[in-house]
């Protein structure tokens, strides 16, 4: 199961993470032109990846899958396309949250990234902007920024301030 949950999440940050990597870690004369964009998960359909795992597994515990593997889950359920999707997930997000199976980091993520799509405003602070170079730019709108801070406290995230 270890083996299984770790290539998922390895899987699913290649096409996310590889072109940051890239950039920091290239040649002077390094010239590329990949499409790094492209993930070979985005071809198959994330819900029923995500439904599969969670029917068989629900949220495996970090001592089951290693901390790692506890990421997929969350993980494949904020990269899914569809809204719909994500918010019938978010109170079964927020309850392994209190049952302390996931990070209250996945909780904030997932909300705020439907309420972006939704309103475009945030209420964590956990999701950038990229510009047209894929290079942060930014932090989306948030719904009231005067209360950003006590938001994040309440779900155990670092203050906007130490980044």
């Amino acid at each position: 199961m270890k083996f299984t949950f770790d290539s998922l999440y390895c899987e699913d940050q290649k096409g996310r993470t590889l072109s940051m990597y890239l950039r920091m870690n290239h040649l002077p004369d390094f010239s590329g032109n990949c499409n790094y964009d492209i993930d070979s998960l985005l071809s198959v359909n994330h819900d029923s990846i995500v439904d599969r795992i969670y029917a068989t597994y629900g949220f495996p515990t970090i001592a089951d899958v290693g901390e790692r593997g506890n990421k997929v889950l969350p993980y494949l359920i904020l990269h899914v396309r569809d809204t719909s999707f994500q918010k019938r997930y978010l109170p079964i997000i927020q309850k392994a949250c209190e049952e302390q199976l996931i990070s209250w980091e996945y909780f904030a993520m997932l909300y705020d990234r439907i309420n972006i799509t939704r309103n475009g405003h945030q209420r964590y602070g956990t999701q950038w902007i990229l510009d047209k170079n894929r290079t942060l730019s930014g932090l989306y709108p948030f719904e009231e920024e005067d209360m950003v801070a006590e938001y994040r406290k309440q779900v155990g995230l670092v203050p906007l301030s130490d980044f």
